[in-house]
């Protein structure tokens, strides 16, 4: 099983399920696994995989880390994705101001209180 940070999305879009599938099968037929299973969701992943080797990790680090590198350029992302995860952060950027707003003006008013 593996999450994205803070609960963020892994898969915005088809494409990115597609890269994750592509680059699992290249895994696959390079360290021999077994895939008996798996689910993309998401902001998460699950595998259940049988390897001859016992190099798991060595698999699922390079699983991850050929999937992030890609999915982090814009070449390899297509632009709907790259457009939603830029929304979503925005919308995050903005609802976090107003809860600083918000906190910053019940701030002042209890120092209005306490202050002369």
């Amino acid at each position: 099983m593996n999450r994205g940070r803070r609960g963020e999305e892994i898969f915005p879009g088809a494409a990115d399920y597609r890269l994750f599938l592509k680059i699992l099968q290249e895994v696959v037929e390079m360290h021999h696994l077994r895939v008996a299973a798996y689910c993309l969701m998401p902001n998460r992943y699950h595998l259940l995989v049988r390897t001859p080797e016992g190099n798991i990790s060595r698999c699922m680090r390079h699983v991850n880390g050929v999937y992030t590198q890609r999915f982090n350029l814009p070449t390899y992302s297509s632009v709907s994705s790259a457009v939603i995860r830029i929304r979503k952060q925005l919308q995050r950027d903005v609802e976090l101001r107003q809860k600083l707003e918000s906190i910053e003006k019940k701030i002042m008013l209890e120092k209005g209180q306490w202050q002369t």
